[in-house]
C-alpha cells in the first residue's frame, strides 16, 4: 500500500499566495483552492498511492503554546481571502472521498507524524506532501517528503529522501530538529540559542549529531571558545528548540491506514462544484474523465441471451407487449431488444402473411430507439406499416451532437458515444442502442439541444420520409424542351468563344483553355502550375470585365451545370 499525506494548510496557503487573487462572479474567492487541487492532482499522478488523507490545523492552542507562550506569536491571522475558501476546499475533498484530519491541541505536522509513524510499523509506503520543510526530519527509508510549490499556478515539487536530504544538510533527516534547536526557526518564533546561525549550526550537527550530544563535549577543542559561550548562554533555549522542533508521533487519535483508501468519489456533485467555482479547465478535465470511464463501463457490459425465433408471432408469444424496445433492421436480420433479451429473426421470414404481426411489433405503443428511423420506415412499406412512437433515433442525435462529423454510421456513433467492444452485427447493434440512448440524450440535456431534438428533428424525420415518398409530378416536356434550348444556348455561346479564340478547342478542358487566354491571347494575370495554367472561377471573375471572351466562358459553364443538374438530372429519375 502507498499512502499520500498532504499537510492541508500548509498546501493551500503556498498556492493562496502563489497565484494572484481569483474570485467567480458571484465574489467567491478561489486562488487558494485552485492551486491545491493542481498541486493535488500533480501528486496523484506523479505517486499514484491507494489512499489518500489531508492533515489540517485548528485555530485552538497546541501543546507547544504551553511550552512557550511566544510561540508562532508573529504570526498574522489568516487573511479573510482565504479562510473564506477553507469550507469549500474541504467540501472538495469530501466529494473526492479523501479523508481529514484534525485534533484539538495538536497541529496538522504532529497528525502527518502519527500517520508516518504507523506507515513505518506497518509495512506501509508514506509520502508526505507539504510546503514546509518541518516534515523533512520524517523522512527514512519508508516515508519520503514531497516539498510542492505554485508558480503561476502551475504545480512544481521536489522529492526528498534520506539520500538527498544527507546531500544537501550533510547529516540525518532526524538531526533537522536539533540543527533548529540552535539555530531557531523564525516563521515559527522557535529561539534557538542567541547568536548561533545556520552555518555554524549546521557545521555542529556534522560534528556531534544531535543537540546532547554536543552538550556532552561542550568543552571540546572542536567547538570554537566564542560558540561555546553562546551554546552555555543559550542552553535551556537550545532544548526548549528541540522540544519545539520535534513532530510528535504519537497524537492521541485512532489512526486505520485502511480508512485513507479512495473508494467512492461523488464525481457528479464534484462537477457541480467546479462549475459554481468556474474552474472551467478542471471541470472539463473531469467531464472528460467521466465519459470516458462511462464509455469503458458500458463497452464491458455483457450481451444478453439472444434468441432466435422463426416468425413475429413467436416472438409477440414469447415476450408478450413491449414497453420499451430498442431496433435494429439492418442487414438480413431484425433484432429487438426488450432491456433484458435479444430477439432475432431473419428478414426472410417476414412476408406479406405476416403483416398484422410486423404492425404488433412496429406500431404498437412501445417507445421505440433505432437507427435511421427514415431507412426503417422504407423497409417497413413492403409490409404497409411504419414504425409509431419512435422516441429515439441515434443517427439524428449524432448529427445534431457534431454536425461537422466525417461519418454517421452506427459503428462509428457507438465508438464515438459508448466505446469500443461493440461488433457490426445485429444482435450486438440492437444492444448498444440502449446504451447510445443513454450517452446521447445526456449529450444533448448538457448542450440544450434535447428541446430541438425533441420537438423538432424527430417530427421532421417523419415529414421527410413522406415527402420522399410521396415525391412531385414533373412536366417532362417542359423539362426536355428546357433542357433543349440549355443546349441550344451553349451551342450559341461556344460558337462566340471559338469566334474570339480564332479556333475551336474544348472549352471544358483547363489546359486547352489555360493556353488560348493566356498564350495566344496574351491576356495577363494568367498563373501557370506544373499542370498548365489556373482557369478556375476566381481566377477568371477578374477578368471577366475587360476580356469579353472571359464573360462568355463564364456564362457557357453556367448554362453547361444547370443543363446536366437539373433538365437531365431530373430525367434521369
Amino acid at each position: 500500500m502507498k499512502l499520500l499525506v498532504l499537510d492541508g494548510n500548509s498546501i493551500i496557503n503556498r498556492a493562496f499566495y502563489a497565484i494572484r487573487l481569483l474570485s467567480t462572479k458571484e465574489g467567491l474567492f478561489t486562488n487558494g483552492i485552485f492551486g491545491f487541487i493542481n498541486i493535488l492532482e500533480k501528486a496523484m499522478n506523479d505517486e499514484k498511492p491507494d489512499g489518500v488523507v489531508v492533515a489540517f490545523d485548528l485555530s485552538a492552542p497546541t501543546f507547544r503554546h504551553e511550552q512557550y507562550d511566544k510561540y508562532k506569536a508573529q504570526r498574522k491571522g489568516m487573511p479573510d481571502e482565504l479562510a473564506l475558501q477553507m469550507p469549500l476546499l474541504k467540501e472538495i475533498l469530501d466529494k473526492m472521498d479523501i479523508s481529514r484530519i484534525e485534533l484539538a491541541g495538536y497541529e496538522a505536522d504532529d497528525l502527518i507524524g502519527t500517520i508516518a509513524a504507523k506507515c513505518e510499523t506497518d509495512g506501509v509506503e508514506c509520502v508526505i506532501l507539504t510546503g514546509d520543510r518541518d516534515d523533512l526530519q520524517l523522512v527514512n527509508e519508508k516515508t519520503v517528503c514531497v516539498l510542492a510549490s505554485t508558480s503561476f499556478g502551475r504545480a512544481e515539487s521536489k522529492r526528498y529522501t534520506p539520500e538527498l536530504i544527507q546531500q544537501e544538510y550533510g547529516f540525518e533527516p532526524a538531526n533537522i530538529v536539533d540543527m533548529k534547536a540552535l539555530w531557531g526557526d523564525t516563521s515559527d518564533n522557535i529561539p534557538g540559542v542567541r547568536g548561533v546561525g545556520e552555518k555554524t549550526a549546521k557545521d555542529l550537527i556534522k560534528r556531534f549529531g544531535t543537540v546532547e550530544k554536543i552538550y556532552d563535549n561542550i568543552e571540546s577543542t572542536e567547538i570554537k571558545e566564542s560558540v561555546r559561550k553562546k551554546l552555555v548562554e543559550g542552553r535551556d533555549m537550545a532544548f526548549m528548540s528541540k522540544k519545539l522542533a520535534t513532530i510528535c508521533k504519537n497524537v492521541p487519535a485512532q489512526i486505520n491506514l485502511e480508512d485513507y483508501i479512495i473508494k467512492n468519489p461523488d464525481y457528479e456533485a464534484l462537477l457541480a462544484l467546479y462549475t459554481k467555482l468556474e474552474f472551467r479547465t478542471l471541470a472539463e478535465k473531469l467531464r472528460v474523465k467521466l465519459e470516458k470511464e462511462e464509455k469503458q463501463n458500458l463497452a464491458q457490459a455483457e450481451i444478453p441471451e439472444i434468441i432466435t425465433v422463426g416468425s413475429l408471432f413467436e416472438l409477440m408469444g414469447i415476450a408478450g407487449e413491449f414497453k420499451s424496445i430498442y431496433i435494429d433492421f439492418a442487414y438480413d436480420m431484425l433484432c429487438v431488444y426488450d432491456g433484458q433479451k435479444i430477439y432475432s429473426i431473419l428478414r426472410e421470414n417476414l412476408c406479406d402473411d405476416y403483416e398484422n404481426a410486423v404492425s404488433l411489433v412496429f406500431e404498437n405503443d412501445a417507445e421505440k430507439t433505432v437507427f435511421d428511423i427514415k431507412s426503417i420506415c422504407n423497409a417497413l412499406k413492403h409490409y404497409k406499416v411504419l414504425s409509431k412512437n419512435c422516441t429515439f433515433d441515434v443517427l439524428l442525435a449524432g448529427y445534431l451532437l457534431n454536425p461537422s462529423a466525417p461519418g454517421y454510421s452506427l459503428i462509428d456513433l457507438i465508438s464515438t458515444y459508448v466505446g469500443t467492444g461493440y461488433e457490426d452485427i445485429p444482435a450486438q447493434r440492437a444492444f448498444a442502442l440502449c446504451a447510445m440512448r443513454s450517452a446521447m440524450q445526456k449529450k444533448l440535456d448538457e448542450t440544450g439541444m434535447s428541446d430541438l431534438y425533441k420537438n423538432i428533428e424527430l417530427p421532421l424525420a417523419m415529414v421527410l420520409f413522406d415527402m420522399e415518398n410521396t415525391g412531385f409530378k414533373l412536366d417532362r416536356e417542359a423539362l426536355l424542351t428546357w433542357g433543349e434550348n440549355l443546349k441550344s444556348e451553349s451551342n450559341e455561346i461556344a460558337k462566340l468563344i471559338y469566334d474570339l479564340a480564332g479556333e475551336e478547342f474544348n472549352i471544358n478542358s483547363p489546359k486547352q483553355l489555360g493556353e488560348i487566354l493566356f498564350q495566344k491571347l496574351k491576356i495577363p494575370a494568367g498563373k501557370k502550375t506544373k499542370t498548365g495554367y489556373r482557369t478556375d472561377a476566381d481566377t477568371l471573375e477578374g477578368l471577366r470585365l475587360q476580356y469579353p471572351i472571359v464573360e462568355l466562358i463564364l456564362k457557357y459553364r453556367q448554362i453547361s451545370k444547370l443543363s446536366s443538374t437539373y433538365a437531365d438530372g431530373f430525367l434521369k429519375v
